[in-house]
């Protein structure tokens, strides 16, 4: 399967790392890996607002990303909640 375009493309970014292990243990290698890890802001879907926001969690604050569809009629708005534990890194 080929790898997509658009992530190939960002490969040089990783150029010099030899494993994430080597680069997280510095702040020059934690800061090639945002680099690489960054996509800058991309557009929402259409006919969605979007805005970020947080939610309270026992530790303190958690950043969320509120999506809001146009509303339709007197249906209430589809729900979808999106969690992950923080183990997927790096794609």
């Amino acid at each position: 399967m080929p790898i997509d375009s658009d992530v190939a493309a960002r490969f040089a970014l990783l150029e010099g790392l030899t494993s994430l292990r080597e680069a997280y243990s510095t702040e020059a290698g934690r800061e090639q890996l945002r680099r690489f890890d960054d996509w800058g802001p991309v557009p929402g879907p259409p006919g969605v607002t979007t805005r970020d926001d947080v939610a309270l969690g026992p530790h303190g604050s958690v950043p969320v990303r509120v999506y809001e569809p146009a509303q339709a009629g007197d249906m209430p708005p589809p729900c979808l909640v999106w969690l992950h534990g923080g183990g997927f890194i790096s794609g």
